[in-house]
């Protein structure tokens, strides 16, 4: 549904039914159905960046990223945004996007860069580092 009042931060308001959570702690059998503001910019003429690249087709599949954002410091008044930065994790770099089914190569991929993202820094190997010597004992 699209939004246009004066004071809006978002361009639609959509409605989505969770089907799974591939991180955090919401849980999609509690809420069969969850709202969430969105700001589509096809152009990204206002801000440079957007939720997505396109509105999605009602019905559609789509891959995600939701955030609470609180007024204040009431959490309880907190209202649902699918995200505008850009999402490095997700595909297309965008925190709404369109996906096949469940079997979408994408989803897998997203989880995995997630998965990278969470190993502790000293943890990583980044190409050209040294390869640790071998002790004689």
């Amino acid at each position: 549904m699209p939004l246009n009042g004066p004071n809006e931060n978002a361009t639609h308001l959509l409605t989505f039914q969770p089907i799974c959570t591939l991180a955090g702690e919401f849980d999609p059998v509690k809420e069969p159905e969850i709202k969430a503001r969105a700001w589509i910019d096809e152009k990204h003429e206002k801000y440079g960046r957007s939720s997505m690249d396109k509105i999605p087709a009602k019905g559609e599949m789509v891959l995600v990223l939701i955030t609470p954002v609180g007024i204040g410091l009431d959490v309880k008044g907190s209202v649902l945004w699918v995200a505008d930065e850009i999402c490095t994790f997700m595909p297309d770099e965008y925190g709404l996007v369109p996906v096949k089914d469940l079997s979408d190569k994408r989803i897998m991929e997203t989880v995995e860069r997630v998965r990278r993202g969470r190993i502790p820094l000293k943890d990583v190997k980044f190409p050209g580092d040294p390869t640790p010597a071998k002790s004689g004992k």
